[in-house]
């Protein structure tokens, strides 16, 4: 481990020194370079048009679109990489086969005068005999080269924008070719959260560059915040300030201001800077507190804001392209104004300024949350060890005093003796293996659970050796991304013995990183979960046959309810008196709702409730044949939403649309066979509702419902109480009586 860490450290001290002399000459260079600009692109042009191959006789792919993508600015700026990354993923998951030529125009940091006018060249040289499907281009100064070169470059091909900021001058430039996406600061949101987190805020301070952009965003910044008179903004300009005015200016900030740097990639002097560079810089500095509009800058030292993505400009930019690929025009498509931009926070900050959690709007995205030092730092803390140990070795051996040197040779041994006692005690497997996966060290408890002797029989063997065939190719693209996120939780596979059989097994793994912040080792701890898995097989099956027992037990109950309703129907046969008739086949009917809800119950996947709007239909149209003989004289209308009622609701529910259908039926038509009952269920905002209306006589006017002696009325009202709920009737032209009930 060490032999790597040094290796990893040169390398990187190497990579540093050839980027200083880099930067050195660069810096020698000076204004040279811009003089001689002219002439090196001529030159370009010239060796190009002699060398560059004709591919006149090649035949062409007709099968891939080709795409053009034009940046405004270089690659490694995080705003323009999200933007082509985004379009590339969104588009290859067209069905369609793609060709991507991606240019950078690196106009943060190029700015010469008549450089665009060699770009163009450069451009009509490299692509005169290539045609393009589409054109997607980011940022202004992309669009503004387009819009000037469009008709001569790339005629007749379709141009889709997006991350520009328009302004009155640029907003109607452009031709019938040209759709896309506008890039909006939500300034207001972000405002109204600096209000809200700091309420004795009363000046904010703007940072802006002289990039088109820059200059654009202040534009846009100022025409939003006009009508705000509480607070006074101040702007601090890279047209008029250099960098270390602009630095000095916020250091000196008053405490009840508020930072929000927008840009800063050139200052007056026309210095460019990285935002990687400035951004922290700018963040350090202040001493109040910092927001922003691009989620770029989020980790950077920001509280957040409502942010504007590249990535999301990026998406949908690739929309619109795919539906001018597929044949709509770019005239038919109109420009999106409104890309959808997300709260975003860094935890971190919050907690500097003790802003809570449950102050930030719903859904807002959370960086740099909370988590354990432990397990947030694992990998720094093992590395820590090491590099601990190996200092404490150093200054043992450079030590004059002999005694001091065996006392330093003694802690170390004491030490060494503890880190091995915590790993050989851990009651999970420890391995700590390379990048490549081969295994350095075992713990003690890591061989006994794979059957060996020592856990030397382990090293230098591929950890992925141990693992079963068949969750191999998983865990070992698990553990290449590890490379990248830095840790792996809770992956379930099945391991291998010495003896071939195979356990289940729990992967947590993290990547330990050098002093420069480089991967150099994976360490992975196994835990046997067996047992485990062997008892949540055993859940499994008891709750299935729980499930079966619950569906045999609502079979039963209603068929045990239709046996009664046979024997009630047996009985009225035997009953001479039409007014006892009338009560057998009502309790007939309330036995029948009761026993379709046990239907309904056992015929659903989910046996804890059931759709009430289905019972409701199936009941109806059982009265609908049963009633007087004539089921096409009385029409029955079903209307409202799926409304799911579980068995305690559902019985009380069934009874109360049994009772008020069958009083709607013998009272409300006594001139007419003929007449209508609606039935509307509804539930909003937590509250549930059943309507029953009919086209009949209404109600006599002096009748009371609730203290009415009948026993339909009396059930009803008991039947409402039941479900915390209240009753409202209507009655004149038919009775319409609603329930209401949580």
């Amino acid at each position: 481990m060490k032999k790597i860490m040094q290796d990893t450290l040169f390398s990187i001290r190497s990579k540093k020194h050839h980027k200083n002399n880099f930067i050195s000459y660069y810096s020698r260079l000076g204004i040279s370079r811009y003089l001689n600009f002219s002439y090196g692109c001529f030159l370009l042009i010239f060796f190009l048009k002699i060398f560059m191959p004709d591919n006149s006789g090649i035949a062409a792919d007709n099968n891939k679109k080709k795409v053009l993508i034009l940046n405004s600015y270089h690659q490694g700026y995080k705003w323009s990489d999200d933007i082509v990354s985004s379009i590339q993923n969104k588009m290859n998951s067209y069905h369609i086969s793609f060709e991507f030529y991606i240019e950078y125009m690196d106009t943060k940091r190029v700015h010469v005068d008549g450089y665009l006018e060699q770009l163009y060249k450069i451009y009509k040289i490299k692509y005169r005999q290539q045609k393009f499907d589409i054109i997607i281009c980011s940022d202004n100064n992309a669009y503004d080269f387009l819009i000037k070169y469009h008709n001569e470059l790339f005629p007749k091909t379709p141009i889709v924008f997006c991350g520009i900021t328009l302004t009155e001058e640029t907003a109607n430039k452009h031709d019938e070719l040209f759709t896309g996406v506008i890039e909006k600061l939500d300034v207001l949101p972000t405002i109204e959260l600096i209000k809200k987190f700091h309420p004795h805020t009363r000046f904010i301070y703007i940072v802006t560059d002289n990039t088109t952009s820059g200059v654009a965003q202040r534009k846009e910044v100022e025409l939003q915040v006009k009508n705000i008179r509480d607070l006074e903004f101040i702007y601090l300009d890279g047209r008029y300030l250099t960098t270390e005015e602009m630095l000095e200016q916020i250091k000196n900030l008053p405490d009840n201001a508020v930072l929000i740097p927008i840009t800063w990639l050139r200052d007056r002097t026309g210095e460019s800077l990285e935002y990687k560079e400035y951004y922290p810089l700018i963040c350090k500095t202040s001493p109040v507190p910092v927001y922003g509009f691009g989620d770029i800058f989020l980790g950077m030292g920001i509280i957040g804001g409502k942010l504007s993505s590249g990535a999301q400009q990026g998406k949908l930019a690739a929309k619109i392209a795919g539906q001018i690929l597929n044949g709509k025009k770019p005239s038919a498509l109109p420009i999106i104004t409104d890309n959808q931009n997300r709260h975003m926070f860094d935890y971190y900050q919050m907690r500097r300024y003790n802003i809570s959690l449950s102050d930030i709007p719903a859904n807002s995205i959370i960086i740099n949350k909370s988590f354990s030092f432990f397990s947030r730092h694992k990998g720094v803390i093992w590395l820590s060890i090491t590099i601990i140990l190996m200092l404490a070795l150093i200054i043992a051996v450079l030590s004059v005093n002999i005694i001091s040197r065996q006392k330093t040779e003694r802690a170390l041994r004491e030490s060494q003796e503890r880190y091995k006692t915590l790993v050989e005690t851990a009651p999970e497997s420890v391995i700590l293996m390379d990048l490549e996966n081969i295994i350095l060290f075992a713990s003690q408890h890591t061989s006994e659970l794979h059957g060996f002797k020592t856990s030397e029989e382990m090293v230098n063997n591929n950890f992925l050796k141990y693992i079963q065939t068949d969750d191999r190719k998983d865990a070992r693209q698990k553990l290449y991304e590890i490379k990248n996120t830095g840790t792996v939780r809770n992956l379930e596979y099945r391991f291998i013995r010495k003896n071939g059989s195979l356990f289940d097994g729990e992967l947590n793994a993290s990547t330990v990183y050098n002093a420069d912040n480089h991967p150099i080792a994976i360490i992975a701890i196994v835990r046997d979960i067996t047992e485990r898995k062997h008892t949540e097989e055993q859940i499994k099956a008891s709750l299935q046959e729980k499930v079966v027992l619950l569906k045999e037990i609502h079979h039963r109950v209603k068929n045990n309810m239709q046996i009664i309703c046979s024997l009630l129907s047996l009985q009225e046969k035997h009953i001479p008196d039409k007014k006892s008739l009338k009560v057998f086949q009502e309790t007939k009917s309330r036995v029948l709702a009761m026993a379709l809800i046990h239907e309904k119950l056992y015929q659903s996947q989910n046996l804890a409730k059931i759709n009430f709007y289905d019972y409701t239909k199936s009941l109806t149209n059982d009265m609908h044949r049963s009633y007087l003989g004539k089921p096409n004289m009385i029409l029955f209308t079903i209307e409202g939403q799926d409304l799911y009622l579980d068995i305690n609701k559902a019985i009380p529910c069934g009874l109360i649309i049994n009772e008020l259908v069958t009083n709607s039926i013998k009272y409300g038509f006594p001139d007419s066979d003929q007449g209508e009952v609606i039935i509307r269920l509804s539930s909003k905002n937590g509250e549930n509702c059943i309507c029953v209306q009919d086209s009949g006589i209404g109600l006599p006017e002096d009748l009371n419902f609730k203290t009415s002696g009948t026993f339909g009325f009396q059930m009803v009202n008991a039947l409402v109480a039941q479900l915390d709920g209240k009753i409202n009737i209507e009655s004149g032209q038919g009775t319409k009586i609603s329930i209401f009930f949580p």
